[in-house]
């Protein structure tokens, strides 16, 4: 299935250290219209089945949002929404079943309130996301917890995920620290190399044995580990758990920014297009892109994953290749394997 994750806007009222978007709670010109947005949906639908996220800054600080998602639903488009709690109310999940929007994420970076509010910048966000999980419980909205992974909080995981299966979380999806944005400022909370490989790891001793759900994202790596794991354990998936797959950016997952560029994720700020510049064919835009088709090319590829076996299955996070080593077809930067070495 293809994914779309689109930015509707980049205001937002918390200001998270990790931002991609370097989100601030202001007006922003030139975002994309009503009006816009539905000449999107309309190409979009035309090859379907599709999973659009509803993303920002904070979708729900715009005034169409309700509009937006229920067009996109009625076209055969499901539809999920990224958002940080503040503006979830019993009415606000009424609505968001009405328009068609099947599941929300919240993200929790530290397990209490000081941790939590400290990286995301904004006093009471921590109960504020809380107050939404406990809420969407109660009404029957699926949603998942996201953590992104840092020094700070990297020895908390385990507080957190028993925290997203008391709220009652669908999934726990933990999140490899990307550079970009806001997130270039705090470098020093990357963990390195072998940090990445012992939780990772961890993560895959711990899903393969049915102990926690846990979904990891922005670590393709982490289908090697998860393929190393099952061997070692001499167990069977008996526990269903989703095999991580490679990173799909560019390829099977796009971004759209709130003025309409396309990027292959939204931790990587090199256009692939303008669907204002292409009259909002998603479809022509995606496949008239040398950036899209480069990241599909093998064979233009660079460094340990251009010769490594787990190309397929991983590829590397073209972004965090893009961010730390300044070029995108360069190798995964926190990947401990060394092709032809490593067993």
């Amino acid at each position: 299935m293809r994914v779309v994750a689109w930015e509707l806007t980049k205001r937002c009222m918390l200001k998270c250290k990790h931002c991609r978007a370097g989100a601030e709670n202001i007006s922003y010109s030139n975002e994309l219209s009503s009006t816009e947005a539905k000449l999107i949906i309309d190409s979009l639908s035309k090859e379907l089945p599709l999973l659009l996220i509803l993303t920002g800054g904070e979708p729900l600080m715009r005034q169409d949002i309700y509009e937006i998602s229920s067009y996109a639903s009625l076209h055969g488009i499901s539809v999920v929404m990224a958002t940080c709690g503040s503006f979830i109310t019993v009415d606000t999940l009424t609505k968001l079943k009405t328009a068609g929007v099947q599941k929300l994420s919240f993200s929790i970076d530290g397990y209490d309130e000081a941790s939590h509010d400290e990286f995301r910048g904004q006093k009471g966000a921590f109960s504020d996301v809380i107050r939404a999980a406990h809420l969407s419980k109660e009404h029957d909205m699926l949603f998942q917890i996201n953590t992104t992974l840092t020094k700070s909080n990297c020895n908390q995981i385990e507080k957190i995920n028993d925290l997203a299966n008391q709220l009652g979380a669908d999934i726990h999806d933990i999140f490899i620290l990307i550079p970009t944005g806001r997130a270039d400022s705090i470098r020093d909370e990357l963990l390195d190399c072998e940090e990445y490989e012992k939780i990772l790891r961890w993560i895959a001793n711990e899903v393969l044995s049915g102990r926690r759900k846990i979904r990891v994202t922005c670590a393709p790596h982490y289908s090697r580990i998860f393929q190393d794991i099952s061997k070692e354990l001499e167990i069977v998936n008996t526990f269903k758990a989703r095999p991580p797959s490679a990173c799909m950016g560019g390829r099977n997952f796009f971004f759209i920014s709130n003025t309409g560029q396309v990027y292959p994720c939204g931790f990587f700020p090199v256009e692939g297009g303008d669907l204002r510049k292409n009259s909002y064919d998603f479809l022509k835009t995606i496949r008239e892109s040398k950036l899209f088709n480069d990241l599909k090319n093998k064979e233009l590829y660079s460094g340990k994953c251009s010769v490594c076996s787990f190309f397929n299955a991983c590829g590397g996070c073209r972004a965090r290749a893009l961010a730390v080593n300044g070029n995108y077809l360069g190798e995964e930067p926190f990947c401990s394997y060394i092709p032809g070495v490593t067993k």
